[in-house]
């Protein structure tokens, strides 16, 4: 079940420790490294213990993700995500790069590579966050093409140029979000109610099968097709708007579903004699078809 509450606090929970950690490191190196990724110098203990976590991150999300353990894998990398700011936070390299440019250069590298290592294990989360951290790194391949086994401290080359980087993750406007879902709600509602039809409505819709013949393309109408058509008894012309989602040589000698007792309609000059049929979902649009072979003028019932 979704809980708004739940919804609000994970949402805050990644643009305050994720969302955090990736631009801390970006906008410092953009800022202090002519954005580049500073070299590195030798580790010390808290060094190497950022170092263990990150070369180990991988081997850790995916044993969770293999045993369908979603929740805790998300869990245990935004934990990795809170190890960066504190790894941070220890070394608080907006004090040492005062003094020791390299020592400050020498942390953000390693806090680079753990952003390439978010990058990579939030991918099977949300893989929009995944290419934009990729982005802003400035890393040419896609995710489809970087394995997990690229997670180490030495993933990304120093002196590479990353992209001006920008927040993570909008804020969230909770109000904004709230009346979207009561117009969600008010829309399902709507819809549970809609008009019931009796089965004598029904029988008033003559409903066949059609072979389309020929399909051309209707001038100065970019989404319109004129469909010649054999429904048995007769030929006939349809005008349907499929320009975008199919060509004409796919149409040709398909067997479709059309409503054949529809007023004729004149749209752009064609004559159109009943009204194809076909399912929408989205920006999808699939023309139905019957999944035997029936005879032009078969009726639906």
């Amino acid at each position: 079940s979704f809980l708004w509450s739940e919804f609000e606090n994970n949402v805050k929970i990644l643009n305050d420790v994720l969302g955090n950690f990736v631009h801390r490191t970006l906008t410092f190196i953009e800022k202090q490294f002519e954005m580049k990724i500073p070299g590195k110098i030798k580790n010390d203990e808290i060094d190497e213990a950022f170092i263990e976590k990150l070369n180990n991150i991988n081997t850790k999300i995916g044993s969770l993700l293999i045993n369908f353990k979603l929740k805790k894998a998300l869990r245990e990398l935004v934990d990795f995500g809170r190890d960066g700011n504190v790894y941070l936070n220890d070394k608080a390299p907006w004090h040492l790069i005062k003094e020791d440019k390299d020592a400050a250069g020498h942390v953000f590298n390693l806090c680079a590579q753990a952003a390439y290592a978010l990058a990579i294990l939030l991918a099977p989360f949300i893989p929009g966050t995944a290419k934009k951290i990729l982005s802003f790194l400035n890393v040419k391949k896609t995710l489809k093409e970087l394995t997990w086994d690229s997670i180490n401290e030495e993933a990304l080359p120093e002196g590479q140029k990353i992209r001006k980087p920008k927040p993570l993750f909008q804020k969230l406007d909770t109000n904004e979000l709230q009346e979207k879902l009561k117009e969600l709600k008010a829309q399902k509602e709507k819809g549970e109610k809609r008009k019931m039809i009796s089965y004598d409505q029904f029988k008033e819709l003559d409903i066949r099968i059609a072979l389309v013949e020929k399909v051309e393309k209707v001038p100065k109408a970019d989404k319109l097709f004129k469909l010649s058509i054999d429904v048995g008894s007769e030929k006939r012309t349809l005008a349907a708007s499929l320009a975008e989602y199919y060509k004409p040589e796919e149409l040709v000698g398909k067997k479709i579903v059309f409503l054949a007792n529809l007023e004729p309609k004149k749209l752009r000059g064609i004559l159109s004699q009943g009204m194809l049929l076909a399912a929408v979902e989205g920006d999808a649009v699939s023309v139905l078809t019957p999944d035997k072979d029936v005879a032009p003028g078969a009726k639906i019932e």
